[in-house]
């Protein structure tokens, strides 16, 4: 069975952003190469496809036939790496555009719509068998965010700021925890975390990176 051109993802993409960097070139093989390159900085991106996205560079063309969900989300994909090229090098291609429109914060608020639409994509057509897979890798991130938040209250109170609020900000945040997730090492987080405020700064620094190493265990 045949599968998938590279050109199929590249129209698909091209139907959604304006085509100004490529309106001045009569090189086709140089605007295809260019499209192949954004399509490669895309692919990683596309964490759980139900279709292995394996390329055949001598054929130009997935392996594998690539469904419609499969197409529309590489392609936006590709639109989210099209605009964080252009947010990159927006001074270069500035004179080409009218103020209002080339802005960076403009650029950064399109860039953002987009990621919510590739979100929205993947969930719509991936939730039956992946939205398992996506709600762990949120969970993931937000736990590493958290872990970060331990440690900028350890480096304040080493450096005797004030770490106090950074403190509870945290507790304000741990008590937020959904029911489902408060496991036994979620207690004994919390209840380290609620004596470690007055202990003394050798022994706080010890409970905090104790604490740290509870994170990990939260994800499931």
């Amino acid at each position: 069975m045949a599968g998938t051109p590279y050109q199929t993802i590249y129209d698909a993409f091209l139907a959604k952003v304006q085509e100004d960097d490529w309106a001045w070139s009569d090189d086709f093989d140089s605007m295809t190469a260019d499209w192949k390159s954004i399509l490669d900085s895309a692919l990683p991106y596309f964490k759980f496809p139900r279709v292995t996205l394996t390329l055949d560079d001598d054929e130009e063309e997935f392996v594998n036939t690539l469904g419609a969900a499969e197409i529309q989300i590489l392609a936006t994909y590709m639109k989210v790496e099209w605009l964080n090229r252009t947010i990159l090098t927006w001074e270069n291609v500035k004179p080409f555009y009218a103020e209002a429109d080339f802005s960076q914060a403009n650029l950064l608020d399109k860039l953002i719509i987009v990621q919510s639409m590739v979100r929205h994509l993947i969930i719509v057509h991936y939730q039956e068998d992946n939205i398992v897979d996506i709600q762990k890798e949120v969970n993931k991130a937000y736990l590493n965010k958290l872990k970060g938040k331990f440690y900028g209250l350890l480096c304040e109170r080493e450096k005797n700021r004030e770490w106090e609020k950074f403190y509870d900000t945290i507790m304000i945040e741990l008590m937020g925890f959904p029911e489902e997730k408060r496991t036994i090492n979620y207690e004994i987080l919390c209840r380290k975390m609620s004596a470690c405020k007055y202990l003394r700064f050798q022994y706080f620094r010890k409970v905090i990176l104790e604490c740290m190493n509870l994170i990990g265990t939260l994800e499931e």
